[in-house]
């Protein structure tokens, strides 16, 4: 989890994808992957270790 506080002007739509997708799936939130963000909504991706496939 995020431990220092942020600005939300600072933050974009893919990180607090990227941070909840992680927090919901009880990943580490350096492994989820930003494919693109179109029309306001965040696509990512990980890669599970223990299997190799891919979680989105």
């Amino acid at each position: 989890m995020f431990t220092a506080p942020v600005q939300a002007s600072e933050v974009t739509v893919g990180q607090i994808c990227k941070a909840a997708s992680a927090a919901m799936f009880g990943r580490d939130h350096k492994i989820m992957q930003l494919d693109k963000v179109e029309s306001g909504i965040a696509y990512v991706h990980y890669i599970r270790q223990n299997d190799g496939t891919v979680g989105q």
